[in-house]
């Protein structure tokens, strides 16, 4: 009676399955969000969901890229500038920030049980939770990504400091 829920945290869909042969998690939490709908496009979000098993997603803003400037991002993303600048001109063509178009794909997700934030100040959880009442715009669907090494921060090759 020491454990209440456990739970297991993976990076890509093929863990769950072996984890599942020897163990039956609470919980999963997974990367997932706009940009990375990989386990939703497989099946195992679906899956886990109708096994009862509660699924926590984390990454949801992809460590924040999307909400910089484009045209200013390290240089390991320059491939990826393009498709940074093209969301943003979305977002700011439809009036609506890049926080709450991502905020509102995760939330538009049923099965999606708890979510996984970093913040740094209070303004920012408050503002989470206001764009968790903003519909989604399936529009922006067309920004699912199926690339890694923009997908999983462990290949990012980014100088720190």
């Amino acid at each position: 009676n020491l454990i209440d829920k456990f739970g297991v945290s993976v990076y890509y869909p093929d863990p769950i399955e072996k984890i599942a042969e020897v163990l039956n998690p609470d919980i999963v939490q997974l990367p997932f969000s706009l940009f990375d709908q990989r386990f939703l496009r497989d099946g195992t979000i679906g899956e886990l969901s109708s096994r009862g098993i509660e699924i926590h997603a984390r990454s949801l803003f992809l460590q924040g890229l999307p909400f910089l400037e484009p045209s200013k991002l390290p240089t390991y993303f320059k491939p990826w500038q393009e498709f940074f600048q093209s969301f943003a001109q979305d977002c700011c063509s439809r009036n609506i920030t890049s926080d709450a178009v991502c905020t509102g794909f995760i939330n538009s997700i049923n099965e999606i049980d708890r979510y996984v934030v970093g913040i740094y100040r209070k303004e920012e959880i408050d503002r989470f939770f206001v764009n968790l009442t903003q519909p989604f715009i399936s529009h922006f669907l067309k920004y699912e990504c199926h690339d890694y090494a923009l997908l999983d921060p462990s290949q990012w090759r980014v100088k720190v400091g």
